[in-house]
């Protein structure tokens, strides 16, 4: 399969600008759950509570209205959260915390 070759869902091209459509079950899984929970800060965004990256609130849109017609639901927001903002989530490198021993 080449990353050239565009994705069918429900018989539609996929409308992505960058990126590829989830292909597996759990990719679409993960696909409506990080749609998801990139939408919350998108929602601070608007409100002008929060400046930063930019969200494409239409990709994420448009695959949880996907994902949903193929029978995926995203989790909750706070087990979202609780996956996405721990600290292997955002540092994945091995802790370098001193554990208290000499060398």
């Amino acid at each position: 399969m080449t990353t050239a070759r565009k994705s069918m869902v429900d018989g539609r091209r996929s409308t992505a600008k960058c990126g590829r459509d989830p292909e597996t079950a759990a990719e679409w899984q993960e696909a409506v759950d990080a749609a998801r929970f990139f939408l919350l800060p998108d929602s601070a965004i608007q409100y002008g509570l929060v400046t930063g990256p930019k969200v494409d609130a239409d990709r994420c849109q448009g695959l949880l209205d996907r994902g949903r017609a193929l029978g995926f639901s995203p989790a909750g927001d706070e087990e979202l959260l609780k996956r996405f903002l721990t600290p292997a989530a955002i540092d994945p490198r091995p802790s370098t915390v001193d554990s208290g021993r000499s060398a």
